[in-house]
């Protein structure tokens, strides 16, 4: 391969990378990524959530145990109280209305 044939491939290319790069820079910051992710989750409370987060679980744990322990003690009780329940009376039918002739 000469010269002409090298150039001819990789000038393209790193002009195709140019514009590529202009075009993205309008989109996206080119700038080097700031990796303080410790300061932005202070900043914005993260802790706080999480502590607040933390304590609603501990929260819904506790009704769960004593959900669970309630019925437990149910089942343990054996069966409850017999009662007869109501049967609801039936339903009424109704009557297709005659034509007047």
């Amino acid at each position: 391969m000469d010269f002409i044939a090298v150039f001819k491939r990789v000038v393209p290319f790193f002009l195709t990378f140019a514009a590529g790069l202009a075009i993205a820079s309008f989109f996206v910051p080119l700038t080097a990524p700031s990796f303080k992710w410790e300061s932005k989750r202070y900043n914005r409370g993260y802790h706080h959530k999480c502590r607040e987060m933390q304590s609603e679980v501990e929260l819904l744990r506790n009704e769960n145990l004593r959900l669970k322990l309630e019925v437990e003690q149910i089942r343990t009780a054996g069966p409850g109280p017999e009662f007869e329940v109501p049967t609801p009376p039936a339903p009424q039918t109704w009557k297709r209305p005659v034509a007047i002739q």
